[in-house]
């Protein structure tokens, strides 16, 4: 856990018993099972901001074969899109050639349905095979979701800030305040999920979203911040205000402390402001994690990462 403050550290010492039971060896080779998947992505959303412009979804299967497989799709559209009206396929059977693992589902939206603000979503699910194939759908990643809309303007915000909620994924950087250079970074593996909530109008310049599971911290951090689109050429993403989160035992600490984020205002030499894409649906924030004595306004010191840093940069892209 990344922090500046003394606490007393407990280790637990297990004990590692490693019995030998014999010396024969396991000559069973475990086959992976034959899949058809969506090629790890499992969401997207396409813009039709003119007519012919398309989107592509990769379609793959686990294991390469000495013979032919087809692999079906099925759409359905919770909003009412209907093939043939508001977008087409180029084809909902797939027959991947001996030897190859990838094919590619071309989705193409009708742009003169688009045009007036129309917005859809697509469930795309995968249906196993042809009779006599031995590929199934996908167990971990058969449902590919895409969401459709015409040509996007950032001053919709000021009418539908709720388009922002749903799940994102999160990177995050921690800055030395002094020289600005970058000393920590989350997560090699591709960052973790957080999510938006709660995106609501507070005038018609700012809107105010709930951020769940930032910092690292599973879901027991929830911040509230502020989007300030007054200049749609400069928006702006800030805390709202101090907010406590929780007890110092969230993240190791005692319970003698209480946590707050609270605004990455201070000595950094980068802005102190995060940004927003609406059309894109990503968000910058830019925050600081600060120790409170536990019920009083006495303030102890920031929570800071390797150099320290207690200034926070997460990037979050919709899922």
């Amino acid at each position: 856990m990344r922090n500046n403050i003394s606490r007393m550290l407990s280790l637990l010492l297990f004990a590692s018993v490693i019995t030998w039971v014999g010396c024969k060896k396991n000559t069973d080779v475990a086959v992976p099972v034959e899949q058809a998947h969506f090629m790890n992505v499992s969401s997207g959303t396409y813009q039709i901001t003119a007519p012919g412009v398309v989107y592509k979804i990769p379609i793959g299967l686990t294991t390469a074969s000495n013979i032919d497989r087809t692999v079906k799709i099925a759409i359905t559209s919770p909003t009412g899109a209907v093939q043939g009206t508001h977008y087409t396929v180029n084809k909902s059977t797939f027959t991947i050639p001996a030897g190859k693992v990838i094919d590619t589902l071309v989705i193409t939206g009708t742009y003169a349905q688009y045009t007036a603000g129309r917005k859809d979503t697509l469930v795309i699910t995968m249906q196993g095979v042809d009779k006599g194939s031995s590929v199934g759908a996908s167990d971990y990643n058969g449902v590919f979701t895409l969401f459709m809309r015409g040509p996007c303007a950032e001053q919709e915000i000021a009418t539908d800030p709720a388009s922002l909620n749903g799940s994102y994924k999160s990177t995050e950087r921690g800055y030395n305040e002094t020289t600005g250079a970058l000393t920590y970074t989350y997560a090699p593996g591709g960052g973790y999920l957080s999510g938006v909530t709660s995106a609501t109008t507070l005038s018609p310049t700012t809107a105010r979203v709930t951020i769940s599971n930032i910092w690292e911290m599973g879901t027991t951090i929830t911040a509230k911040f502020i989007l300030d689109y007054s200049n749609f050429s400069a928006r702006t993403v800030t805390v709202d205000g101090p907010q406590k989160v929780g007890p110092g035992t969230l993240v190791g600490l005692s319970a003698a402390y209480d946590l707050y984020v609270l605004p990455a205002t201070g000595a950094n030499p980068a802005p102190d402001e995060g940004t927003y894409t609406y059309c894109s649906n990503n968000i910058v924030i830019k925050y600081r994690v600060g120790a409170y004595a536990a019920g009083t306004s006495t303030f102890l010191g920031y929570v800071t990462s390797t150099g320290s840093s207690s200034v926070f940069t997460q990037t979050l892209v919709k899922q």
